[in-house]
Formats: C-alpha cells, sequence, structure tokens
C-alpha cells in the first residue's frame, strides 16, 4: 500500500508539471496567433521556444514534436489535437482540444479563445496551490501519525521482545496483531484520501 501511495504522489506531481508547461506552452502558440500566424504556424513558433524552456526529455516536448511530425504528414489538426489528448488523458487538455475543434469549425477568434482557456487553467492551478498550502500542515502530521506505530513496534521489540513474542504466538495472538495491521492499513488509507483534494 504504501509504494502504491507514493506511486501516486509521483504520479501528480508530474501531471501538475506537464499543466505547467501545457500552460506556457499555450502561451506561446497565443502570442504567435496574436501577431498574424495560423494555428498550425503557431505550433511551429511554439515548438522553438519550447528547446529553450525545456529538456528533449520532457513530456511536453515529446508530445509537440509529435503532433509537428503529423502536421508535416498532413493529418488534419482535429485529428492530431484529438489524438493528443487521448495520448495525455488530462481533463484540462481535453476541455482544449475541444473548444479548439469548435473555433475551427465555426471561424471564432482562435487567440481570443485560447487565451481565455489559459486562464482558465490558470485559476484551477491557483486553487489548487491555495488547497495544498493550507492542507500542508495536516500532511506532516498524518505522515508522523503514520510512522508512530513502527516506532512504537520497534521500541517494544528492544525493549521488551518477551512481550512481543507472546502477541505472535498462538491463534488469538496472530488475529489480533492481524486485527490491528488491517485497522492501521484503513485508517492510513482513509488519511490519505483526506489529504488528496482534487480541483
Amino acid at each position: 500500500m504504501f509504494l502504491y501511495v507514493w506511486e501516486k504522489e509521483i504520479l501528480r506531481k508530474k501531471e501538475r508539471e506537464f499543466t505547467r508547461q501545457f500552460l506556457d506552452t499555450l502561451q506561446s502558440v497565443s502570442a504567435a496567433l496574436n501577431v498574424g500566424y495560423s494555428l498550425e504556424n503557431a505550433m511551429l513558433e511554439a515548438e522553438k521556444e519550447m528547446r529553450i524552456m525545456y529538456r528533449e526529455q520532457d513530456r511536453i516536448v515529446r508530445e509537440w514534436k509529435y503532433m509537428i511530425r503529423q502536421m508535416k504528414m498532413n493529418l488534419s489538426m482535429e485529428r492530431i489535437l484529438e489524438e493528443f489528448s487521448w495520448r495525455v488523458d488530462q481533463e484540462d487538455v481535453r476541455n482544449f482540444v475541444t473548444v479548439i475543434a469548435a473555433v475551427k469549425k465555426s471561424g471564432g477568434n482562435m487567440a481570443k479563445v485560447i487565451r481565455k482557456t489559459m486562464f482558465q487553467i490558470q485559476e484551477k492551478e491557483e486553487l489548487s496551490k491555495e488547497i495544498e498550502t493550507v492542507i500542508a500542515a495536516k500532511k506532516m502530521e498524518f505522515l508522523v501519525m503514520a510512522v508512530i506505530p513502527f516506532g512504537m513496534i520497534a521500541y517494544m521489540l528492544v525493549s521488551f521482545p518477551e512481550f512481543m513474542e507472546v502477541l505472535y504466538q498462538g491463534i488469538a495472538g496472530r488475529a489480533v496483531m492481524t486485527g490491528c495491521l488491517l485497522l492501521y492499513l484503513a485508517a492510513f488509507w482513509s488519511g490519505f484520501q483526506m489529504t488528496r483534494i482534487e480541483v
């Protein structure tokens, strides 16, 4: 369970990092659109800025380069963006792609729509940061409380080994300790879920 929790936290951090990079990229696209570039050419301009801002192995760079290759193969922008949203599988990206597809069909103001989308994503990110700040102390308390039982058991094993032997001998002792472990895991999972608030 601890490995699962750790992996979930790592994945969440990576997703947040990708969202931040995606926002930076949208700013580059928006700037290019404002000076008269088409969406396709704006994406090409954004790729140039990526080479300065990010590393080659960063996910946003790999995804963007793949989309550029698709553009050079003359695939439709709608299909390219739709496949991008499938691969990334993030709500913000899906919403962005849906809006862009609608604007391309209706002939709306692409730059204005992208700016609005950026603003919405930024608001969501700022709210997430505020929530994380509020619950940061609670997360630390939770981690301390999660470690304390193991510290107590280690202390008992060293100081009173004969007492601990009794707890692990016989059906009754093993049943009690198994029940305690299950209760601990349930409490740990509940605490972990309470400190994970998604916006």
